[in-house]
């Protein structure tokens, strides 16, 4: 049991080190769409300009505010995601963080395109972030199979004494009562 647990852990420690990279690059691809998308240079954070070829003033406005409104919520959450992706926790989703933008059916594939990036991006370490947790746990053995592994050979040779002792133990038995049958039956001579 000890050797395939061993094994188990051995390929766990292997990929560990592989997922975590994996967890590291897909939070940095969290993290940069929140950047991006809350930047003052950003196509959702610059104000509308009217022109010529505007849509109407309140299809106008309604746009703009949808635009402005998802940089600001690419804001908000920009401030709460953590540097690293081992400071995050486990329940971390989208969902956790602050409501979304509601947007009007003007807004256009914008600011719905980018939410859809940064839901992408958190889904994508979501789960890395289970694969490599779970590979965490395999690489550490439970203090059960280390107590195991320290006991387990006293407790065989405690088992094999005992053994070796009742066997010996009846063998003598045996031996007595067959000199004892020896010496109760009568010699012919």
């Amino acid at each position: 049991m000890a050797a395939v647990y061993h094994n188990k852990q051995e390929v766990a420690a292997t990929y560990d080190a592989l997922a975590r990279d994996r967890t590291d690059y897909s939070w940095s691809q969290v993290r940069s769409w929140a950047e991006t998308y809350s930047r003052d240079e950003s196509y959702l954070c610059r104000k509308g300009v009217r022109s010529a070829y505007s849509p109407p003033p309140e299809v106008f406005d309604a746009i703009d505010r949808d635009y402005i409104s998802t940089c600001k919520w690419f804001r908000s959450i920009k401030s709460q995601l953590p540097e690293h992706s081992h400071q995050v926790q486990p329940t971390f989703s989208v969902e956790s963080l602050p409501a979304l933008p509601v947007l009007s059916v003007h807004s256009g594939s914008g600011p719905s395109e980018a939410i859809g990036n940064f839901r992408r991006a958190v889904e994508d370490f979501s789960r890395h972030h289970v694969v490599g947790s779970s590979l965490q746990q395999e690489a550490n053995p439970p203090e059960v199979l280390k107590v195991l592994q320290f006991v387990g050979p006293f407790v065989v040779a405690i088992a094999l004494a005992i053994r070796i002792t009742k066997v010996t133990g009846e063998v003598r038995i045996k031996r007595q009562k067959s000199r004892g049958a020896a010496q109760l039956t009568p010699r012919s001579s």
